[in-house]
């Protein structure tokens, strides 16, 4: 059995791993790298999105990576801004307490390491499934489904308390916010 790299990544390390793993995305041709190189900073934005959809969600089925890119991209237009103002943003955002959003992004986190350049396969697996996403396809479920969690922990008292389960979609559980609606 392999072990996992325990190599701890700072977002600035990560930014510069972005810039070394410029991988074109094949999957839609109209969208290859020239077509990122006249726009880097949503090429930059797709990076961070399709590494955090990977690093909670390379495991799953398809469905299962578009559900997570869903609820980041869902709390990115979420009003107020509560989660944050950009994709970038709503991934590293954290209390002061240092809990993070999405807990593969904590530094240290072992799910941070498939952003090594040997895992190009995950990378377009991901990537597949999260570019439909970003350019407007179809969205997997309503935008008020806002928070999910691994199948295989105790539910959080706040999801039990304030949210309303929505779905479960491989190894996570989906849940809406009902106190918010978006138009």
């Amino acid at each position: 059995m392999r072990k996992r790299s325990k190599k701890q990544l700072t977002p600035e390390q990560l930014e510069e791993s972005f810039q070394m793993t410029m991988v074109p995305i094949t999957v839609y041709p109209q969208f290859t790298a020239p077509f990122f190189e006249k726009n880097m900073d949503l090429w930059t934005e797709l990076q961070h999105l399709i590494f955090l959809c990977g690093a909670e969600a390379r495991g799953e089925f398809p469905s299962g990576i578009k559900a997570v890119c869903q609820v980041v991209l869902n709390r990115v237009i979420q009003q107020k801004g509560y989660f944050g103002k950009t994709i970038k943003e709503v991934i590293y955002k954290h209390s002061n307490k240092g809990m993070y959003q999405f807990s593969a992004m904590k530094p240290g986190d072992i799910n941070m390491s498939w952003v090594d350049p040997k895992h190009t396969s995950t990378w377009y697996k991901v990537a597949k499934a999260v570019l439909p996403c970003y350019l407007g396809g179809p969205p997997e479920f309503d935008f008020n489904v806002l928070y999910y969690h691994a199948a295989s922990i105790t539910v959080p008292k706040f999801f039990r308390d304030k949210l309303t389960p929505f779905d479960r979609i491989g190894n996570h559980i989906f849940y809406a916010d009902p106190n918010i609606s978006i138009k």
